[in-house]
């Protein structure tokens, strides 16, 4: 899921290693890494990126002063063998 705002496109991304492991046809994941990413709307280029512990189960929420809130569930995370699960709420503090 992506929050949109005036000039900025919000959003988590998870990145899977492949571990040659397979549970009947499924191939399973090695290790999983997740980060936060802020897209620039008009060029597409990235503003801000930093790593989560899990993609987000919803939208990146906007607080009202400017801070980011990303959800975890730790979905994503749990089907990589080798990286261990972590959820919450993360929040991101605008700089100043």
């Amino acid at each position: 899921m992506i929050t949109v705002t005036e000039g900025h496109l919000v959003g988590t991304g998870t990145r899977f290693t492949d571990s040659g492991e397979s549970l009947l046809t499924v191939e399973l994941p090695g290790t999983a890494s997740s980060e936060l990413l802020v897209l620039d709307r008009a060029d597409g280029s990235v503003v801000f990126r930093a790593p989560i512990t899990d993609d987000s189960t919803s939208t990146v929420s906007v607080g009202p002063d400017g801070s980011l809130y990303v959800t975890m569930l730790c979905l994503m995370h749990m089907l990589a063998e080798d990286t261990r699960p972590v959820g919450g709420v993360i929040r991101f503090s605008p700089t100043e």
